[in-house]
């Protein structure tokens, strides 16, 4: 943390659903949207100071059977019974890993340069609903700058910053610089698995207001009530399954040789639209007779398995003989992906996946983008005769 600017975090599980608060200090001043996106997230800017506390802030904790930060139980029990290395126990456990999220703090988002302080000062008491348009957080939102699968309860409150002290009226003193009002203090929320059609919603918010009384700071505190629906497994039939599991395992650990079948080592995505996630499926089955432990290569210090703008469902995983899973490869080309895609022509990589600690196969993955004028220099659309859409990419090829 440097100076009043940073960030903290904390997770617990109640019953077997994983809750994450982060409390944070963005970027201030009102020209400084684009720093407190890069608090947000990770900075692309050379020389960059900035926070970045999704991918910076990341957990750890023992790995444990049926962990609640794992996509499936299958899942987190392969570390536990295979055979990798004794640092594979360790879990380690990024905020968008947990059921719920809460993100609260100062985020210091104000109402966007284009409306002059004086008509922010006119409209901050009470016609206020006409402001929120410009709110900076919503509109990087909605442009897929910060906060994505954020949801924010509807405002119903004035902006809450800046207020004299001791005092409910906005500071306008002649003597100090002007700070146009806007909604600085934010509480947001994320569900990692939305609730599918008929399904009971995990999050229900019943009250998100400001605190107009607070008169000791030049901001207003907000506060949120929710009520949460969580997970509670059955244990008993949890552990009658874990002993049945741990008994295949090591029965199948003394037959036969690996015989791993992946459905495919090429994935052509074809061409990809810029902020839309395109998925593709790859299958891997154990065709031997015993049990077949894998996982995908990092290849970096931040444990990247691919490009940063590629996902993977599931890094590692163990599977019995005849079983067979399906893992979900996802593309979503974002807004600090776009000078790599317009500089490179394509989109082209390698994954590898080892297979039982010694054999390893790749999967090579192609796409293109969908001609698009985001992403390019000025100088680049000023030079520009023609619609962004009709711009054709320069292939050029990986040589690594």
């Amino acid at each position: 943390m440097m100076g009043n600017k940073g960030g903290v975090g904390i997770r617990f599980e109640v019953n077997n659903s994983s809750l994450c608060f982060v409390c944070c200090h963005l970027a201030a001043h009102r020209e400084k949207v684009s720093a407190r996106n890069a608090d947000y997230h990770k900075s692309e800017i050379v020389g960059s100071h900035t926070l970045r506390i999704l991918s910076e802030m990341v957990f750890s904790a023992p790995a444990t059977p049926f962990s609640s930060s794992s996509s499936s139980p299958s899942a987190s029990s392969a570390s536990s019974a295979s055979s990798f290395s004794s640092a594979d126990l360790t879990e380690s456990i990024p905020i968008l890993s947990h059921d719920v999220v809460y993100w609260l703090g100062d985020l210091n988002y104000r109402i966007t340069s284009d409306v002059p302080s004086s008509t922010v000062f006119q409209y901050a008491r009470s016609s206020f609903s006409s402001l929120l348009k410009k709110d900076q957080l919503a509109v990087s939102q909605h442009a897929g700058f910060a906060f994505v699968g954020f949801t924010e309860p509807p405002i119903s409150f004035p902006p809450t910053y800046k207020y004299l002290r001791d005092a409910s009226i906005y500071d306008q003193r002649p003597e100090k610089k002007l700070r146009a009002p806007a909604w600085c203090d934010r509480i947001l929320y994320r569900m990692r698995d939305p609730p599918r059609p008929n399904q009971q919603i995990p999050v229900v918010i019943t009250e998100y207001e400001a605190v107009d009384s607070v008169l000791g700071s030049d901001h207003k505190p907000v506060y949120l009530r929710s009520v949460l629906l969580v997970k509670k497994y059955d244990e008993s039939r949890m552990v009658t399954c874990q002993t049945e599991a741990r008994r295949r395992i090591l029965a199948g650990e003394k037959a036969g040789l690996v015989q791993p079948e992946l459905s495919a080592t090429e994935i052509a995505f074809g061409c990809v639209a810029f902020q839309s996630p395109s998925r593709r499926t790859i299958r891997i089955r154990n065709a031997g007779e015993t049990n077949l432990y894998f996982r995908f290569l990092p290849r970096d210090s931040e444990n990247h398995v691919a490009l940063p703008m590629l996902g993977v469902s599931q890094l590692f995983g163990v599977l019995l003989p005849n079983e067979s899973i399906e893992i979900e490869i996802v593309l979503h080309v974002t807004t600090p992906f776009l000078k790599y895609v317009h500089e490179n022509g394509i989109i082209e990589d390698m994954m590898a996946i080892r297979i039982d600690r010694e054999h390893d196969h790749y999967i090579h993955i192609t796409a293109s983008l969908l001609a698009t004028s985001f992403g390019r220099s000025l100088p680049a659309l000023i030079r520009m005769n023609q619609p962004g859409r009709a711009f054709r990419s320069r292939v050029k090829r990986s040589t690594s």
